[in-house]
């Protein structure tokens, strides 16, 4: 899948808080999240799971912030 963040963001119209050169390979879980993956958080009670993971970036509907984290 590689892709930029700022190809993501655009191709699901979104708004990018971070580095739109990321690249990203793969969309995985909290657990399974590399320096190259993108992971979800549907509410704000995972934005800790998502800041402590290994992810590069979150897609969220819940926080335009996460420590750490490129977030669209």
């Amino acid at each position: 899948m590689d892709a930029t963040l700022k190809e993501i963001a655009e191709k699901l119209g979104g708004v990018l808080h971070g580095d739109p050169l990321i690249k990203i390979s793969s969309v995985s879980d909290f657990k399974g999240a590399g320096p190259q993956s993108l992971v979800f958080i549907d509410s704000a009670k995972h934005i800790r799971e998502a800041a402590e993971s290994k992810a590069a970036a979150v897609i969220s509907d819940s926080a335009d912030a996460i420590p750490g984290k490129a977030v669209i």
